[in-house]
């Protein structure tokens, strides 16, 4: 199956404005030596820093932030908060994780476990690489070797053009099933259009040392306990809540303008609620791309009207 490279490189050189939202966002690192800054997909807009024996190359609109400390490099992808230590700087947030790989690996994903945000965390002592995302997975890495070359990324599609991947015939299978569902945007378990390619799941750690991945779970790693009372789970609700409105706090803090999703469903309605000390300092939105997306933002928009919060639509 064509990956459409070659339609869009004749696209991009008709209007080279619209190369600045190729893989926006995006970010790959590989040993590969042979990448091209200037030409396709680059075009020299993107920034690349060594780390360890690998290039780092992040879209201009990503996040991208290294710090090494007694022979390890730890770098963050995208960008994080600290909701227990109320820290918003990646730097600091990257020296205390440098510090806690210190005391080994243990620490190291416990300080890891504290964080939130949109972001893919590397670490390497120059033998070992190990990476990790953000705890919903809301920045996709995929991962593999093709031939020499060893390629996290946050899309595939991205390194099926710079390396020239096939689909895999199985997968091209799948998607002409009739029982396969294409609402999710996601392939099943960590398929990837490619065989080369694997997706890391959320709560995971991948590690490389070189000539093999390896995955471990990272979170929860012991059996998490019912509530026996009543107590028991008013506490826990009030210390979700003041995490959660601690978060929101140092989201208001380090972007210039917040907005807040608001769908009418229970995710977003709770995260209005706890965002309730702030009511007046950020506005919500909702999208409406089909006719039951109507509801939602209907319903968002009754919710911002009685509390006197601007609501936003987009269609």
């Amino acid at each position: 199956m064509n990956h459409f490279a070659d339609a869009i490189k004749s696209r991009l050189d008709e209007d080279p404005a619209y190369r600045l939202h190729l893989f926006c966002r995006g970010f790959l690192v590989s040993n590969a030596l042979e990448l091209s800054r200037t030409a396709y997909p680059f075009y020299g807009l993107w920034r690349d820093v060594s780390f360890h024996g690998y290039t780092i190359h992040v879209h201009p609109d990503t996040g991208l932030f290294v710090r090494m400390s007694g022979g390890r490099a730890a770098a963050l992808i995208g960008h994080a908060y600290n909701p227990f230590s109320n820290e918003i700087s990646e730097d600091a947030i990257l020296d205390a994780l440098l510090s806690a790989a210190e005391l080994g690996e243990s620490a190291y994903f416990d300080a890891v476990n504290n964080l939130t945000g949109v972001f893919v965390l590397l670490l390497s002592d120059g033998r070992r690489l190990t990476a990790v995302q953000d705890c919903g997975g809301q920045k996709m890495l995929y991962y593999g070797k093709v031939g020499t070359n060893t390629v996290l990324t946050s899309a595939p599609q991205l390194a099926a053009d710079l390396f020239d991947l096939q689909w895999d015939p199985n997968v091209a299978r799948l998607l002409q099933t009739k029982g396969y569902y294409r609402g999710s945007g996601f392939l099943p378990g960590n398929l990837s259009p490619y065989r080369e390619l694997k997706r890391l799941g959320a709560n995971c750690a991948l590690h490389f040392d070189g000539q093999e991945f390896h995955l471990n779970r990272i979170y929860p790693t012991e059996i998490r306990k019912e509530f026996r009372t009543a107590e028991e789970k008013q506490a826990a609700i009030e210390e979700m809540y003041r995490i959660f409105s601690a978060n929101i706090a140092l989201t208001m803090k380090k972007w210039p303008r917040v907005g807040l999703s608001l769908t009418g469903g229970m995710d977003s309605k709770t995260t209005f609620a706890c965002a309730k000390p702030y009511y007046g300092k950020f506005f919500c939105y909702s999208f409406e791309s089909k006719g039951s997306e109507k509801l939602d933002a209907d319903a968002a928009a009754q919710i911002c009207a009685a509390v006197g919060i601007p609501h936003h639509r987009y269609l």
